[in-house]
């Protein structure tokens, strides 16, 4: 119990729950209280969360190789540093506005690049786009939805709306712009 602390990655490898847990699933310790009789709350990678003993989660270790971090690693470490203290409704909030400042930050840097002929700093620009990534992951997790099944929609819609590529008479003529004018004039 010492050795486990809150924001451990671990692995249940036994259930005494009924209906049992899925042995070999993995998540994160994001709660320890020593006077419960489960006292290690785990928030697993599905989203789930749930008490375990000491005797019924293993801490694991993970490496990290930055050339092939998936999603998933990156949404887990995202959430890992999230304020879990706060309500959802103030979680989502927070991650929202947090999009917004990350995501100026980023425009202004290439606005000063394209209208007042400075440098862009390459490495500074990813470090905002990293900071825009780590909000949008958190919003994915406050949704319950994978980063994987976002990129996925997304890439879905794209293919749809421009199934040979981009194309600028089929952006101009989208058909949500056909249907929001329809819609908007109705109102």
């Amino acid at each position: 119990m010492n050795e486990l602390k809150v924001g451990d990655r671990v692995k249940l490898v036994k259930s005494i729950a009924y209906p049992p847990f899925e042995v070999g699933k993995t998540g994160r310790v994001t709660f320890i209280d020593k006077e419960r009789v489960n006292p290690v709350i785990v928030k697993f990678d599905d989203g789930f969360q749930f008490g375990f003993g000491v005797n019924e989660i293993t801490k694991v270790e993970e490496e990290t190789n930055l050339n092939e971090l998936t999603l998933k690693q990156y949404q887990n470490e995202a959430d890992r540093t999230a304020n879990n203290q706060v309500t959802q409704k103030e979680a989502l909030t927070n991650y929202a506005l947090g999009i917004t400042g990350e995501a100026g930050e980023v425009a202004d840097m290439v606005k000063k690049y394209v209208f007042h002929d400075h440098e862009l700093d390459r490495d500074e620009t990813i470090k905002e786009l990293g900071d825009v990534m780590w909000y949008v992951a958190n919003i994915a997790t406050c949704l319950n939805v994978t980063l994987e099944e976002v990129a996925q929609r997304n890439v879905d819609k794209l293919k749809e709306r421009y199934p040979d590529g981009f194309d600028t008479e089929k952006s101009k003529n989208r058909k949500e712009y056909e249907e929001g004018a329809t819609n908007a004039e109705s109102e």
